[in-house]
């Protein structure tokens, strides 16, 4: 590993706890598209990577919303990005996401703000 490279998301209470609801009851989100994302949340560190953090959504019989942890990475342009590393689901929002790429590591830690 050369480089650790570390962001904290501070999701607004009201948002964050909405969602770990739905996401602790395996629950669809109202007033969404189905199989649509909900929310972003996205992490930019200084080198062109940024991490997303996506609430996406789910019929509950397909177990409900989820979470989708994905790392980018900017073209030399920094108008387009392509994905370079993409975790499994999580049923969480809170917590540490870590991503490797091109021998780095990329900590995305999402707690609940204020």
């Amino acid at each position: 590993m050369n480089n650790i490279y570390v962001k904290v998301i501070k999701v607004p209470a009201k948002e964050f706890d909405y969602y770990q609801k739905v996401l602790q009851f395996s629950e669809q989100i109202p007033d969404f598209d189905t199989n649509g994302v909900a929310e972003t949340y996205t992490a930019k560190f200084d080198n062109g990577i940024e991490a997303d953090i996506k609430v996406c959504n789910a019929e509950a019989e397909s177990g409900g919303a989820y979470i989708d942890p994905v790392l980018f990475k900017l073209d030399k342009s920094r108008k387009f990005s392509y994905e370079v590393c993409v975790l499994e689901v999580a049923d969480t929002l809170d917590g540490q996401y870590n991503f490797e790429y091109n021998g780095d590591e990329y900590q995305v830690i999402v707690v609940r703000g204020q």
